[in-house]
């Protein structure tokens, strides 16, 4: 019954955050992207990208700490970086992004890291304060 009511949670809160993320990303875009020129002294270093990985650091986040409060046993935190795994993915299909040919190293780690590592870590360490904050659960 547990994994039912994990994997209900699970699809209610994709749907849930893909719907919040097409509603508030062009709003972060405007607000903290547009007409703004990002640079760096340091190669590596992106601002841009990082703008946005705070938004779905946030976002997943939220939806993670969701995810976990809802799903009461052991599952919580495995299902909140499922969930994190899976809103990247997700947010990857959703993306306009066209890669050039010559994009470097870099910028790939930057762009997938947003889906594949940004979203996922942050599900998971709200599952972990969720969890903190509610001792008590199995």
């Amino acid at each position: 019954m547990a994994i039912i009511r994990a994997s209900v949670v699970l699809a209610i809160s994709l749907v849930a955050a893909t719907v919040a993320h097409l509603l508030f990303e062009p709003h972060w875009h405007s607000a903290f992207v547009e007409g703004r020129r990002f640079s760096s002294s340091v190669e590596w270093w992106n601002p841009y990208y990082m703008v946005r990985w705070i938004y779905t650091a946030l976002l997943a986040f939220v939806f993670g700490a969701a995810v976990a409060f809802f799903i009461r046993s052991r599952l919580a935190t495995l299902s909140a970086a499922l969930f994190g795994l899976a809103f990247g993915f997700i947010c990857m299909l959703l993306a306009s992004w066209q890669l050039a040919a010559e994009a470097t190293l870099v910028d790939r780690l930057w762009i997938y890291g947003d889906y594949y590592l940004v979203a996922p870590i942050a599900a998971l360490c709200a599952a972990l304060v969720v969890r903190r904050l509610r001792p008590n659960a199995a």
